[in-house]
């Protein structure tokens, strides 16, 4: 205990009752793997019991976890105790959601994952198989303090696999755990970025790329519009996450296609024939650019964490698209101001006409953050035809509580995936008024939909101007 403060052993034994109603009943622990790891529910795995560094689970013997020729059990095995060993250390946590598991109300959480696996297989198994795991008490306070601090957890965690009292497998996994802030703190620095950190970006865009993607399966005379690249850009990976998001909430390819639709046609209308500048707000892999041709002297400066910059530009290339008037601007919205970026660049011209675009983006800013990046918006929007484009949802989608079913399973989903919606807005003048800017128009996402689904008043399309012109 020496060498542990007693600030970290306060953040252990502190409510712990609470913490597990919260965080660690097994009957809603089990209900939560179940649907983030479908394999789980599939081989009808249950977690039996927690407590502060322990855990208990149990996976059945049935025919779909087990055969006679014992071919696949080892696999199985090793899926339930590396769940077990894992759901352990995530109890020395206290408070902390697990990404991918817990439902996350902020931004902040504990990326858990498997480094490393040592398996000593005893017997077959033969009957139910229960599984614990159990971390030294010593063990808590030195877990939880170096987790606190924002520091990297390496700890190793002893499995043993059980039929009744016959001891038939035990492990050793090594697992690894970081905050989601301190997970994101070199997001500038490609040399250092995490490998998750960047898969998680990626997958984000993949996703959009995949919901795009969908709307080609359309028939011809139904699609809102045309994008040929978007399979490829979404790969196999995107379209799978579109697919099953869509099954959660039906709606969402339909509010995402319009929202394309909204964004081609504001920028055509935007133009309309003459040169421009467009400011492309954490442009992932959308290939808008080449859907909408800009007119000759345009120039589009695309705004995003390097190592998606650079993907987005090893994308360009692989489909021969042109790049000639764009530009690439790595900018971390965090921790960088928008104006001051593009100013030192010597290709911005604030004079000249812009569009800016910030398109999925507001959700996942605090409010304060929100006003500055949209203050920072406005000092852009020097020449009286720039404008501004931004969605948003309304505070219900982000509370959950709304009259919607599907809904409430989105934001669900997106809590449990670790990207949770943490700002709806509710009076868009006058959060825009409170930036400097004007409202011009507000669009419901069910614009080009033609059923009455009231579900498209809560995810909304903007332009606005500078206030003061």
């Amino acid at each position: 205990m020496s060498l542990v403060d007693e600030s970290a052993r306060t953040i252990v034994d502190s409510d712990w009752v609470a913490d597990r109603s919260k965080r660690a009943d097994p009957v809603k622990l089990t209900e939560e793997f179940h649907r983030s790891v479908p394999v789980l529910a599939f081989l009808d795995w249950k977690v039996l019991d927690t407590q502060r560094g322990y855990a208990k689970t149990v996976l059945p013997l049935n025919v779909n976890g087990s055969n006679q020729h014992i071919a696949h059990q080892a696999a199985v095995m090793m899926i339930a105790a590396d769940y077990t060993g894992g759901i352990a250390l995530g109890t020395i946590l206290n408070g902390v959601p697990l990404v991918g598991i817990h439902a996350q109300e902020t931004d902040y959480g504990a990326y858990l994952w498997g480094a490393r696996a040592d398996t000593k297989w005893i017997k077959p198994s033969t009957d139910d198989l229960i599984c614990t795991a159990r971390i030294s008490s010593d063990r808590h306070p030195l877990i939880a303090k170096r987790f606190f601090q924002g520091r990297r957890v390496l700890e190793t965690v002893r499995i043993e696999m059980h039929n009744g009292q016959d001891l038939v497998a035990e492990a050793n996994f090594t697992y690894w755990v970081q905050d989601t802030y301190a997970l994101r703190r070199n997001a500038f620095d490609e040399a250092k970025i995490h490998a998750l950190f960047e898969h998680r970006t990626k997958a984000s865009a993949r996703l959009i790329a995949g919901l795009r993607a969908l709307e080609q399966d359309r028939p011809a005379e139904d699609r809102l519009f045309e994008d040929t690249l978007a399979s490829k850009i979404a790969e196999r990976h995107g379209r799978l996450l579109a697919e099953r998001f869509c099954l959660i909430a039906p709606q969402l390819q339909p509010m995402v296609a319009a929202r394309t639709k909204h964004l081609d046609d504001t920028l055509e209308n935007f133009h309309k024939g003459s040169s421009c500048q467009v400011i492309n707000i954490g442009s992932g892999f959308d290939v808008r650019f080449n859907r909408v041709a800009l007119p000759a002297g345009s120039k589009i400066f695309n705004l995003d964490l390097p190592h998606m910059l650079r993907r987005r530009s090893e994308l360009m290339v692989a489909l021969r698209l042109d790049q000639s008037n764009s530009f690439t601007v790595p900018v971390d919205l965090n921790e960088h101001d928008i104006s001051e970026v593009l100013f030192d660049h010597a290709d911005f011209d604030p004079d000249q006409a812009t569009l800016v675009i910030w398109e999925g983006g507001s959700m996942y800013f605090t409010p304060e953050q929100c006003t500055i990046i949209l203050e920072s918006i406005s000092r852009i929007l020097r020449n009286t035809r720039s404008r501004f484009w931004m969605d948003y949802v309304r505070p219900e989608v982000v509370s959950g509580y709304s009259d919607f079913e599907a809904v409430t399973k989105f934001v669900d989903a997106m809590r449990s995936l670790g990207e949770p919606f943490i700002h709806g807005i509710d009076g868009i003048d006058e959060f825009f008024n409170q930036a400097g800017l004007k409202l011009i128009s507000d669009d419901p996402s069910g614009t080009y939909q033609t059923n009455e689904d009231q579900v498209y008043q809560l995810y909304r399309f903007t332009t606005s101007r500078l206030s003061v012109q």
